[in-house]
């Protein structure tokens, strides 16, 4: 339903046939004894669909995370069939999206604008781990090295890896002069608590080498990073992504889609500053609770993307799963 191998096939499916319901089984149950095709190892989709041409206004059915329990009674949520193609242009991902979320996904995919308009650049840690040695020196050089294990919501870990880097090796340093950078693991299990794990980072004349599991945004100034930053740890966006991400890896083609709503001043201002007390806290103390700035986050974003008190208890009831 999202993996990159079968981009072809639904976009093919999604342009050229009429789908009329699409039934999902997952890798694991909470039950194994009740998964429905106990042989096979991966996750599995039935689509049932018509060699005609879709109508503009054609909607087919979803029903997700079946097994013997649910087959004989499925619960399905329709969706526009063209709103598939349209907000998912790249890799055409069915949503795995139960009763309910349908509206919430097309009122939040429509702000209009992407995490993209407010990035001056993005990289990917460009050192794989087996190489690490072939980079490292023997002496103390300023530098330093982070790794995804390195990186954590709101927050990177003082003790950073290794400071002896090779001198010769300064032109990949990701950072040598001031930046404002939103850094997140490139890796996080579709199960964890959060798949997105950012973390703003105001950079002032410091050089590290980032592995390829750090991905990197670049900011055009503090304010954009924090708003930014806030956006993606937010329930909303973590439940959004989810829905389509289906493997370990937190692409950057899919964090620079986003959808981000240009916020008023008063709203970015609110947003900032939550973001400035959890930054202060944990700059004290990284296991400092930050529980009541979150929870006001997830309240300015919710506002902020014009969901309603039902659509909000929709997503945290997704997000309790």
């Amino acid at each position: 339903m999202g993996d990159m191998s079968a981009k072809h096939t639904r976009e093919l499916l999604l342009k050229k046939t009429t789908i009329s319901k699409l039934v999902e089984f997952p890798k694991n149950t909470e039950n194994s004894q009740n998964k429905v095709f106990k042989s096979v190892l991966q996750g599995t989709c039935i689509i049932d669909f018509l060699k005609i041409m879709p109508r503009d206004n054609h909607h087919f059915k979803i029903s997700i995370g079946n097994d013997l329990t649910t087959v004989s009674h499925l619960r399905f949520e329709a969706m526009l069939q063209g709103d598939v193609v349209r907000f998912y242009p790249e890799h055409y991902e069915f949503p795995l999206i139960r009763p309910f979320e349908a509206p919430i996904v097309s009122k939040v995919k429509n702000v209009g604008h992407t995490i993209s308009e407010y990035l001056v650049d993005t990289a990917q840690g460009n050192i794989n781990t087996i190489h690490l040695g072939k980079i490292q020196s023997s002496f103390e050089t300023g530098a330093y090295i982070a790794k995804g294990i390195h990186i954590h919501r709101w927050n990177m870990d003082n003790d950073l890896f290794d400071s002896k880097i090779n001198p010769e090796t300064k032109r990949i340093f990701a950072i040598n002069e001031n930046q404002n950078l939103i850094l997140s693991q490139n890796i996080s299990g579709t199960t964890d608590k959060h798949r997105i794990n950012a973390c703003p980072w105001e950079c002032r004349n410091t050089k590290i080498v980032f592995l390829d599991s750090v991905n990197i945004l670049y900011l055009r100034s503090p304010g954009e990073m924090k708003y930014v930053c806030a956006i993606l740890n937010s329930n909303l966006i973590d439940w959004l992504f989810r829905i389509t991400s289906t493997n370990n890896h937190l692409n950057m083609y899919e964090l620079v889609t986003l959808p981000i709503p240009m916020p008023s001043t008063k709203d970015m201002r609110s947003l900032i500053n939550c973001v400035d007390e959890i930054m202060n806290s944990k700059s004290c103390d990284a296991d400092k609770d930050i529980t009541g700035l979150e929870t006001e986050i997830d309240r300015l974003v919710y506002h902020l993307y014009g969901l309603t008190e039902q659509e909000i208890a929709v997503v945290e009831a997704a997000k309790g799963k």
